[in-house]
């Protein structure tokens, strides 16, 4: 039978340089404060035990209820007064601190983590891992990153054995969390169980913004691990995790550059969204599994009201929702910030229990250039990206561009102040070409332009600009590959389907495109995957007169370079080849 006043917790360690109090006592009560504001009524618990020795402890709860989202749903079937239509659930969450030395640590229960993390440290739980292992310590049993770079915004993988953190390729990633083991040794030598404590050779430790040992504890077993976790951050660590610079808000030297970075960040939204331009940065909460699966999202309003968002909305697609509202104003970057990046996002599961929270501003994640440095912005911390991921990054490219550049494909001359469609159009009733931009069978764009001849098949997708956006395209590319490998080697049913759909297009121009009599999908018969090119077309917005190819470091999106690199390795192992075409623009 299992002992009930023992659990297993995450020990979070609270970044007291957020808030202005100094004591303990006046620093969880100005936390309290801020938490109260927006994120409900935490009231302070009695405790009847007086002495903890070297620590203090505080615990503060809260409780709410809340219609299930499913009661609207029944209520028209119900009998007013019946258990179902006025059923309320009840939620209890608590936050526990602990003082200890000079550092303040927050163990949570219910929503209480997820409404006091914008006050924890985001990397705490992988500081005390790179203490506590060595490079090429073969302890990982899973790990979760983010991508900087490339198409993938995140992912969590799960090894059959033990991996080395030496293993992990970390070009272009941020790792976020980190499941390894813990040897008896460790357990008993650097967090002190005793041997009767342990029934296994090792056990699974957590680490993420908190760190958590899979072992239950009672809570005086837990402040000893907090004073042994105290020790172990005392000293140097023994390996980097990531290969780009972590600016620690948690260093008083990184603190001045942090918030000029929060500022340049803010204002270059803002001045963006008054161009009237989507800003090129991602979307998303910190802990994107649960935000992207979520029932519901909604932004909260003043007086209660909240605004609906739809699951992989865009910030442009946010500023657009906030601006149908009476409550966004945009007179100068203070009320930006006001009536839109300081506004709470929250996501709901079916019961209409939080998934997550945050500021409007803590979602956005993203490439900055600020005094000629390149930074990443991913889940409201700065990154800095070194001269020699830099260089690494550009020589990768260089050579990559040896083989693929293209000159010859296209020949039209590209007009910045027009549409991408208006680019594809010229090539209609050329001969030996197709367009197909919009046509999307089963939501997939095959290309924008199709070049073709007897021995050779090119598929071009065109894009003004090189930066963010081509993200996107390469991973339209990717896709549309895909779905073209599975055709060759089934059938052309998709290919038959882009013809129907181009003749039935309300676009004028690509409805009259006339097809061999033997239909699109002869063009195809016959062709290897290595006599199909996919070609990514770009338009250099820059007014400087610069080739990717003689002088890459001269464009600084790094997501987009990174992402030819991502996309030509996808299409290698398909079978097909991979060309970059800088249009001339005119």
């Amino acid at each position: 039978m299992s002992d009930i006043s023992k659990i297993t917790v995450s020990i979070h360690l609270v970044n007291t340089n957020l808030v202005e109090a100094t004591s303990f006592e006046e620093i969880i009560n100005e936390i309290i404060t801020e938490l109260n504001k927006n994120e409900g009524s935490f009231t302070e618990s009695k405790i009847a035990r007086k002495d903890f020795g070297n620590f203090a402890v505080k615990i503060f709860y809260s409780c709410s209820q809340y219609p299930p989202r499913w009661r609207g749903f029944l209520e028209p079937l119900l009998d007013k007064r019946s258990t179902l239509a006025n059923v309320e659930n009840t939620s209890y969450s608590y936050i526990c601190f602990v003082g200890f030395e000079d550092n303040l640590y927050a163990i949570t229960g219910g929503f209480g983590g997820s409404k006091a993390a914008r006050f924890m440290f985001p990397d705490f739980g992988l500081e005390i891992l790179v203490r506590l292992f060595k490079k090429e310590s073969k302890v990982v049993k899973n790990i979760q990153d983010r991508g900087l770079t490339g198409n993938l915004l995140g992912q969590t993988k799960f090894y059959r054995g033990d991996q080395r953190f030496s293993d992990e390729n970390q070009f272009g990633k941020i790792f976020k969390q980190v499941q390894a083991d813990l040897n008896k040794e460790l357990l008993k030598k650097t967090f002190g169980f005793s041997d009767s404590q342990i029934r296994r050779e090792s056990s699974a430790c957590m680490a993420k913004d908190s760190f958590q040992i899979s072992k239950a504890v009672s809570f005086d077993t837990l402040l000893t691990m907090i004073e042994k976790l105290a020790n172990v951050m005392k000293k140097k660590p023994n390996f980097s995790l990531n290969k780009v610079e972590h600016l620690s808000r948690r260093k008083k030297q990184n603190q001045e550059l942090t918030k000029k970075l929060d500022l340049w960040a803010m204002n270059s939204l803002y001045n963006e969204c008054m161009k009237e331009e989507d800003p090129d940065v991602d979307f998303c909460h910190k802990n994107f599994d649960d935000y992207l699966r979520a029932n519901s999202i909604q932004i909260l309003i003043d007086k209660g009201d909240s605004i609906d968002v739809e699951n992989h909305s865009s910030f442009g697609d946010v500023v657009r929702l906030l601006k149908g509202s009476s409550n966004y104003h945009d007179d100068d970057e203070f009320y930006f910030k006001a009536s839109v990046l300081d506004r709470i996002i929250v996501s709901y599961d079916s019961e209409g229990q939080t998934l997550t929270s945050g500021s409007v501003f803590e979602h956005v994640h993203g490439e900055f250039f600020y005094e000629d440095k390149t930074y990443f912005l991913l889940d409201k911390e700065w990154y800095r990206i070194g001269p020699a991921f830099i260089k690494e990054l550009n020589d990768e490219c260089v050579e990559m561009l040896k083989y693929a550049w293209d000159v010859t494909t296209l020949s039209e001359q590209y007009d910045l102040k027009q549409r991408e469609s208006t680019y594809n159009q010229k090539y209609i009733n050329k001969p030996n070409f197709f367009v197909f931009d919009t046509i999307t069978p089963d939501n997939i764009e095959s290309c924008d332009i199709m070049k073709y001849d007897d021995n050779s098949i090119q598929l071009i997708h065109v894009k003004k600009g090189f930066d963010n956006s081509i993200r996107d395209l390469t991973s339209q590319i990717n896709i549309a590959a895909k779905r073209l490998q599975e055709d060759l080697r089934t059938g052309f049913e998709y290919i038959e389907k882009v013809q129907r759909k181009t003749i039935k297009s309300n676009v004028a121009l690509l409805s009259k495109q006339q097809f061999p009599k033997s239909g699109l999908a002869s063009i195809f018969k016959n062709k290897s995957p290595k006599q199909i090119t996919f070609c990514l077309a770009f338009a250099d917005k820059s007014p400087a007169n610069r080739s990717l190819k003689d002088q890459i470091t001269l464009f600084k999106s790094n997501i987009a370079k990174f992402s030819l690199l991502e996309v030509k390795r996808e299409l290698f192992v398909i079978g097909f080849d991979f060309k970059v075409i800088q249009l001339v623009v005119g």
